[in-house]
């Protein structure tokens, strides 16, 4: 009930310093783990495009290739890198969402950390760049 002798400011300060309290519902906290959400889903079709590369039915798959590639090397540690900043931002206003951006930054982190070590193991799409004989290409078949 609004109280005439409280100004309205104060009453809106009070409204505000209370939202900022209230945990996130699951919605907030979908649209803030996007990112990491982002990358598990585009980090396991990589891995099914070069799985699908090696074994020989590559198909039109060869066409996700490269947008999974760069988006999980190089898009999305840059968003991030910038969630992290929102982060310590929002942390810094003691708000309750703060910790829900500074998760979801450490997970695709952890995750980009993934990735590179997968392209170390060697799986990513190559092509060699001499002919193969047809009698040794014979006998590996």
């Amino acid at each position: 009930m609004l109280d005439p002798y409280r100004p309205p400011q104060e009453a809106s300060a009070k409204a505000k310093q209370q939202m900022s309290e209230d945990p996130p519902g699951w919605g907030a906290a979908i649209f803030i783990f996007w990112p990491a959400l982002l990358y598990m889903m585009v980090f396991f079709l990589y891995t099914f495009v070069v799985r699908s590369f090696f074994h020989g039915d590559m198909g039109l798959g060869i066409l996700g290739f490269l947008p999974c590639f760069v988006i999980c090397a190089w898009v999305l540690p840059v968003v991030g890198l910038l969630q992290l900043v929102v982060a310590v931002v929002v942390l810094c206003t003691k708000n309750s969402r703060g910790a829900l951006h500074l998760l979801s930054a450490l997970a695709v982190f952890i995750m980009t950390f993934g990735f590179y070590q997968y392209l170390k193991a060697g799986n990513f799409v190559t092509v060699q760049d001499h002919q193969v004989s047809r009698s040794l290409a014979a006998e590996l078949a």
